[in-house]
């Protein structure tokens, strides 16, 4: 890691190589880093699960819990096979696509979460008060 620069990045040998095996700090930092994903993931699905919460806060933690507990999982397979040194399934590429694919669904969960506020921020302004609002559902029966 001393001798790296970003030239190295472009290259295609360095994605397709077989990477050195983890050291036992860096195994420590994988699995640490993986772990608190993990239970941040666990954590999120349960905060989608409370009541209180308006629905797009609630769809969005549920979205970022999917998130991380699938980006925690296929990150600990993948620290697996680099551990057990598997030739084909440990290359940097597949860690290279496994972080640019949870960047863009986090970005879009993101994007997703923006955009609901907004809308449900003009819900608000348009119906004002939920008095207002109840006003337009059906009443009960009985």
């Amino acid at each position: 890691i001393k001798n790296m620069n970003i030239k190295s990045l472009l290259v295609r040998d360095y994605w397709l190589s077989m990477p050195v095996s983890l050291g036992r700090d860096a195994s420590i930092m994988y699995v640490v880093t993986l772990s608190a994903m993990l239970l941040l993931g666990i954590a999120a699905k349960a905060a989608s699960k409370r009541k209180g919460i308006q629905a797009h806060v609630r769809k969005t933690f549920s979205r970022m819990g999917s998130l991380l507990l699938s980006a925690a999982i296929i990150g600990f397979v993948f620290v697996f096979f680099r551990y057990e040194y598997v030739p084909l399934l440990s290359l940097r590429l597949w860690f290279g696509l496994w972080l640019f694919m949870h960047v863009a669904w986090a970005v879009s969960i993101i994007k997703r979460h923006i955009i609901s506020a907004r809308e449900s921020k003009q819900k608000i302004e348009r119906f004002g008060d939920k008095e207002m609002i109840r006003s337009y559902l059906p009443k009960r029966k009985g």
